[in-house]
């Protein structure tokens, strides 16, 4: 083999190392779907599913392929838990039934909120002439069942509507507190108030 003809088998071969070179650079694969992650300190509790995909998963550049993104967002209900206050009168006509409700409604939320520390209470008593927390917001739920049962039946029970303002305004302080202490995120918020027309039962 002469001098000429090794040059151009060098040559060929470097072409063919050039033109390999290139088809693999143009070949395009697609990642595997992936999930994103949520903001370091979401307010919401909210993040979002992102899942691509490409038919076919490789292809070279040009060549036709069908690329699919479907982003939905993924939002747990009440990130900061369930706060849910109980306000009871002091002397209700019927105090029995006005315990038995709450204790009905307590046994309901605990169902639905199995997960341990997210439900939390307040019990909020009103009377003729003040106002008191029997049991400020906590997650011990026997303590707050123990409290919705200290209202005194009286079949001629004095007026507590004027109290009904006080009253709400400290079921807002019970609510205001624990929503600090699950800051930034949001919990959802309930109140379950007991009233009545004084002296008739109602």
């Amino acid at each position: 083999m002469n001098c000429c003809e090794r040059r151009r088998w060098a040559l060929l071969v470097g072409w063919v190392l050039v033109v390999v070179a290139l088809i693999g650079a143009s070949l395009a694969v697609v990642s595997r779907p992936v999930t994103a992650e949520p903001a370091e300190d979401p307010t919401n509790g909210c993040g979002a599913d992102v899942v691509a995909s490409a038919n076919p998963d490789t292809v070279r550049i040009c060549d036709p392929s069908d690329v699919q993104v479907v982003a939905e967002p993924a939002c747990p209900s009440c990130p900061g838990g369930v706060h849910v206050v109980f306000v009871e009168r002091e002397q209700p006509t019927d105090a029995r039934w006005q315990g038995s409700a709450a204790e009905g409604a307590l046994k309901q939320l605990q169902q639905l909120v199995p997960e341990p520390g997210k439900l939390k209470a307040a019990v909020v008593y009103y009377g003729p002439k003040k106002v008191r927390a029997a049991v400020r917001m906590t997650d011990n739920m026997q303590q707050v069942k123990s409290a919705l049962k200290r209202g005194r039946a009286n079949s001629d029970p004095p007026d507590h509507n004027a109290m009904g303002n006080a009253a709400a305004r400290e079921t807002l302080r019970q609510l205001q507190a624990a929503r600090a202490d699950v800051a930034p995120l949001l919990p959802c918020e309930m109140v379950i108030y007991f009233a009545q027309d004084s002296p008739c039962p109602g």
